[in-house]
Formats: C-alpha cells, structure tokens, sequence
C-alpha cells in the first residue's frame, strides 16, 4: 500500500518544523520571508562544505570536528540574517527592492495569505503543530 509521501517520518518532521518557524516568526509575509531566508543560507552553507572537501571522507571528518562550532556560529549567524532580511535584499538588490517588497506584501496580503493558510491547516491540521511544540517546552 503506497503511503502519502507528506505522512512519511521526514517529509512530516520538515514540514511541521517549517511550519512551526513560520508561525513563530509571526505566520505572516515576515514569517514566509524568514523561513525563505534561512532555509537558503543553511543549504548554501552545507553546499559550500560538501564542495570545498576534498572526498567523501574529508567532508565526514571536517564535519564530525567542526560541526559543534562552525555550523552552531554559522547557524546563529544565519538567523541573524534571516531577521534582517529585508533589510539584507535592499542592500544586495538596490533601492528598487523597497518597491519589490512592497508590491510582494500587497500580493501576500490580498491573494496568498489566506490561501496558504487554508492550505497548511489541510496538510497539517493546527492540534498536530501545537501538540508538538508543547512536547518540545
């Protein structure tokens, strides 16, 4: 019997802590761009390691001894980013961003917010998100 791939161990956990960072960051335009955010430059971080290793076993090695620190410092650096970032697509992008997120936000505001909203709560009903982060306190 094939099994709903959003029911399977990992895709759920992913999906329920996507979900819970979302909604923590405020569930709204902010939360989407936070989570977009972090989400990048976590992958970016782990791409640029698993490239500048020399071999398989290098990139397992450096991992097990830099894990603790560099992806815990970069890690926090990371959701510092991801705080600012609007502030960081001004600065990358120009003045014209401002116009960009602003145009953004209306198109969240009026068309996506409640779509996406209708959407998650059928993907993952709210009694499992809260359920969930009250088992993590």
């Amino acid at each position: 019997m094939a099994r709903n791939v959003a029911e399977i161990g990992p895709v759920r956990w992913l999906r329920k802590a996507i979900l819970g960072l979302w909604k923590i960051r405020g569930g709204g335009f902010y939360g989407l761009g936070y989570v977009v955010t972090f989400a990048y430059l976590e992958v970016t971080m782990f791409v640029e390691e698993v490239v500048e290793a020399e071999g398989m076993v290098d990139f397992i090695s450096n991992q097990l001894l830099e894990m603790m620190f560099k992806y815990f410092t970069e890690s926090i650096l990371n959701a510092i980013q991801a705080f600012i970032w609007p502030l960081v697509l001004i600065s990358a992008s120009g003045a014209w961003m401002i116009v960009a997120l602003g145009i953004a936000y209306l198109l969240w505001d009026r068309f996506l917010d409640r779509r996406i909203r209708a959407w998650l709560d059928r993907v993952v009903p709210e009694e499992e998100v809260e359920e969930e982060e009250g088992l993590e306190r």
